[in-house]
């Protein structure tokens, strides 16, 4: 295996899981429990 293939593969999962994250954080802070995600009146902003 390439090491620069294998570094970028590294980099690559990194900023899936970042771009995770930081999506479970915005859903944790803008969104209530209940009915948030399939009522499109609670997820106005």
């Amino acid at each position: 295996m390439n090491p620069k293939t294998s570094e970028y593969q590294k980099q690559q999962r990194y900023q899936e899981n970042e771009i995770l994250e930081h999506a479970a954080e915005i859903l944790a802070t803008r969104y209530v429990r209940g009915d948030a995600l399939t009522n499109p009146d609670a997820t106005k902003s």
